[in-house]
């Protein structure tokens, strides 16, 4: 019996069922020879999970986030199979007496799977590559276990670490959410508020003040959030949200494992809003190829999802086919003709291209007929509320939007600068009659003190007379 180990760099983590690591393409060590390992299944229980993803989920002692990890086991625990699969699937509470293999409690699903699926945690130590094997924080299984109050310390210890590290998460999605830089960050809450929370896990600090820690700084957040409000909204309306990278990684996932004509279709339904909405050109190449590949299978399926793309992105821009050019209105009736079923996938995505860009240009000149109307009719609400509109066009990263600002860039600036003025001036000549030394201002004043003071004085005399 002797150790062997692999190392490996998690891109994805999930908990739907038993805890799957997707990893970068590692070579785990057998008696059989080196064998490509693509997830990593851990069958157990979910209450049994916190300290396997504390340390999935914790950074390095210098501070950086984890970028490889070190599992070692011995040989005779693993079990390597090369053939079709011959466990039952695993459910999150399933242990090995249910499905497991009956003799080992590690089995390697070799051939086309690539997965490694662990049944005890006992079998095997993971740790952070290059950090102390002896520090729970970085460190579980065989090697880990701690007797007497020690382990006591240590979970609790690690409690209040696993409770901070969730904390300082929720102050983050806060400030990420808000869209706080990092020098306003640094404004609202100092820039070693990160590390004095931390600390707090290390001195002893009652859960109460770990607690009241996390709620003085979300508080601060919404009193800067209050106080700028208006210049938040103004940045959140102008700059559209595109997906986040994680979103883009897991369309590309979701790409890269779409095998079947089922699944190929689903991933397209799926992920076609992401790569439409991104600057990732990857991604973009990524469905492009898929839509080829399940073409070779089912043309007519390929057009059909093409079209409702098409048809959904018109819809969301305001544009009715009729508002098309006449060629590139041909073209859309071509790909809707449910009795052309001769269109090749490479067409299709061709004649998708060419309805995206002209509905561009259709849907940038509504804007900028909309918005000189605006002002044309002198009214500052609609002015400001159609200058966010076209300025969130052109700051979109869309292919289709990008296109059509290119082509009308100076009439579209020219047109936000005269609205920019426009409402400046606006504001500057309703604040200017309420300044302190407007005489406009106090005469009008005046004016109304004295219409009220003869009005009071009419009123008594008419009084005085009904009495007499």
């Amino acid at each position: 019996m002797s150790t062997k180990k692999i190392t490996f760099t998690v891109k994805s983590i999930d908990e739907s069922g038993p805890l799957i690591l997707t990893i970068e393409s590692a070579e785990l060590e057998t008696k059989e020879g080196k064998k490509a390992v693509e997830k990593i299944f851990f069958a157990i229980p979910p209450s049994e999970r916190g300290d396997l993803k504390n340390i999935l989920e914790s950074k390095k002692s210098d501070g950086t986030e984890n970028k490889e990890f070190e599992l070692a086991y011995d040989d005779e625990d693993l079990e390597v199979e090369e053939g079709p699969e011959m466990m039952a699937s695993m459910s999150s509470d399933s242990g090995p007496n249910k499905h497991g293999p009956e003799k080992k409690k590690m089995h390697l699903l070799s051939a086309d799977k690539k997965e490694l699926r662990i049944w005890e945690l006992n079998l095997i130590t993971l740790t952070v590559k290059g950090e102390q094997q002896n520090d729970n924080q970085n460190n579980i299984g065989k090697d880990q276990n701690q007797s007497g109050d020690q382990t006591k310390k240590k979970s609790g210890d690690t409690d209040k670490q696993a409770l901070i590290d969730k904390y300082i998460k929720e102050i983050k999605a806060k400030l990420q959410a808000a869209g706080i830089t990092t020098e306003q960050e640094i404004e609202i809450l100092g820039n070693v508020w990160e590390n004095t929370y931390k600390a707090m896990g290390a001195t002893g600090s009652k859960e109460e003040e770990i607690e009241g820690f996390k709620t003085e700084r979300i508080e601060a957040i919404d009193d800067w959030i209050a106080k700028n409000k208006k210049g938040q909204d103004d940045q959140q309306n102008q700059t559209p949200k595109g997906p986040t990278k994680e979103q883009i990684d897991e369309a590309a996932e979701k790409l890269k494992n779409a095998k079947s004509e089922e699944e190929l279709a689903e991933a397209l339904k799926k992920t076609r809003d992401i790569a439409n909405n991104s600057s990732d050109e990857e991604l973009k190449r990524q469905k492009e190829e898929k839509e080829i590949e399940l073409g070779k299978r089912n043309k007519q399926k390929v057009q059909e999802i093409i079209r409702d793309e098409v048809n959904g992105v018109l819809d969301e821009n305001g544009i009715k086919p009729e508002d098309l050019s006449t060629e590139v209105k041909q073209k859309y009736d071509e790909l809707n003709n449910n009795n052309n079923n001769n269109i090749e996938t490479s067409q299709a995505q061709t004649i998708r291209t060419e309805i995206f860009n002209d509905m561009g240009e259709k849907a940038l000149e509504k804007l900028i007929a909309t918005l000189e109307q605006a002002i044309k009719n002198k009214n500052k609400n609609e002015v400001e509320s159609q200058s966010k509109k076209l300025q969130e066009f052109v700051n979109s990263q869309v292919d289709y939007k990008k296109s059509a600002y290119e082509k009308k860039g100076d009439e579209v600036q020219r047109l936000l600068d005269q609205a920019k003025n426009y409402s400046t001036q606006n504001s500057q000549n309703n604040e200017g009659f309420f300044r302190p030394n407007n005489p406009l201002m106090w005469v009008s004043g005046v004016a109304v003190v004295g219409i009220v003071a003869g009005a009071i004085l009419i009123v008594r005399s008419r009084k005085r007379k009904a009495v007499e």
